[in-house]
């Protein structure tokens, strides 16, 4: 019995140069439209994990301003003590080795491109590049945090504490012995008459600035305030 190979059989054995072709050509058309929405997906990522680090380095920023008055220079100084008086850090999670830069994480952005800081007056700002790696773009992403509202609460919190022991050191001492109007000479009396703890610093408001009566050079004096809050 003969067995005959016809030309369907042969060719069912393996692709033809022009299938090869062909599906090569499918292949990069598949590879080609395949980048850009890659390189969407990886850019998308690096953005929000961007942003989201951004959020909390502010967050950090804000607490150690809260602790010591000052803004950092740079991001270490919110793991590591820089030796200011009132840092109680870390203000931010130990972050990992960014394995692209080489060194802390928290210092560098989804891209692996370090952060760039500025510090105007009570603004604190932190940039990155974004995926174009160029600065001043609108490809950029910023967070600005303006820390006066910082400075007022701190000046609030201490002004309801002061009020309270003037308040209470008036029901007493009003008559006999009136609180003058510089309020150095007055806070000292309040502390030496047990109305505020010592070695409390109730001098300054948050602007560093002294308190004041109010209304000002009147004794005696029946309340204190802060310049920057009028």
């Amino acid at each position: 019995m003969n067995i005959h190979t016809n030309g369907r059989t042969a060719k069912s054995r393996g692709f033809t140069m022009i299938e090869l072709v062909v599906v090569m050509a499918i292949l990069s058309i598949l590879a080609t439209a395949a980048v850009p929405l890659t390189t969407k997906l990886i850019n998308s990522k690096s953005r929000s994990a961007t942003e989201s680090e951004m959020r909390s380095l502010a967050d950090g920023v804000a607490e150690y301003f809260r602790d010591t008055g000052r803004l950092p220079t740079n991001l270490d100084a919110l793991l590591v003590d820089p030796g200011f008086a009132g840092w109680t850090g870390p203000y931010i999670g130990v972050a990992s080795q960014d394995k692209v830069a080489g060194a802390a994480g928290h210092n560098f952005d989804g891209w692996s491109r370090a952060y760039e800081l500025a510090i105007a007056g009570d603004r604190f700002t932190i940039r990155s590049v974004g995926a174009d790696s160029q600065s001043g773009t609108a490809d950029d992403i910023r967070l600005d945090l303006d820390v006066t509202f910082i400075r007022r609460q701190t000046t609030l919190s201490e002004l309801a504490i002061i009020n309270q022991a003037v308040s209470l050191y008036n029901a007493q001492y009003m008559v006999t012995a009136p609180l003058p109007a510089n309020w150095r000479t007055a806070l000292n009396r309040l502390v030496a008459r047990g109305f505020i703890p010592a070695g409390t610093t109730y001098l300054r408001d948050g602007w560093n600035q002294n308190y004041v009566a109010d209304p000002s050079n009147r004794t005696p004096v029946v309340k204190i305030t802060s310049v920057n809050l009028r």
